[in-house]
């Protein structure tokens, strides 16, 4: 079976071993454009955040440019999950037949992490499916989880976010308090 997504496999979200699984195979069966790496991260409960790299020919400039992707750091939007899939997939399937595709991977490197949020996206497919936080233990609270999109070292709880560890926007304990 193709890593190389037919229509069908965007007709349904994928756990996250199913999206592993497919970023494997889509790298086993394109070495010379796309770099798994399977784990740049762990997550509270032990889950790995693997790492595509994507990229055509060297132009001889060894100080490539990245366009970085992060996916899935809210649980409950699995369409973002979806999206990085769908985006990886033309650029991998499109850079023999497409001039502008192979330009584009040919001058820069695409760095995707297609699942930030490992333990929050499993707990959305096997408990509460509108969950939208990691799923941090939060000492003293019997509520759970850290909202990553406003757990950033950079303006961290300068606004838009919450110190209620029971709030979605909870920010966190500290800054880059998150080992996602």
């Amino acid at each position: 079976d193709s890593a190389k997504a037919s229509a069908e496999w965007f007709d349904e979200y994928h756990t996250y071993e199913e999206i592993v699984t497919w970023y494997t195979q889509l790298a086993a069966e394109n070495p010379s454009l796309v770099r798994f790496v399977s784990s740049i991260g762990q997550s509270g409960e032990g889950r790995f955040q693997p790492a595509v790299h994507i990229a055509g020919e060297s132009t001889g400039n060894s100080s490539r440019h990245r366009i970085y992707f992060q996916c899935q750091i809210h649980a409950r939007e699995w369409i973002s999950g979806a999206t990085c899939m769908y985006v990886v997939n033309h650029l991998v399937t499109s850079y023999a037949t497409d001039s502008r595709v192979k330009a584009l991977l040919d001058s820069v490197e695409f760095v995707v992490v297609p699942l930030v949020n490992p333990d929050g996206y499993h707990y959305t497919m096997n408990g509460d499916r509108l969950w939208r936080k990691n799923r941090r233990i939060n000492t003293g609270s019997n509520c759970r989880g850290v909202d990553q999109n406003r757990n950033y070292d950079s303006h961290w709880n300068e606004g838009g976010s919450s110190s209620n560890p029971c709030s979605e926007t909870y920010h966190g304990p500290g800054p880059a308090s998150e080992p996602e």
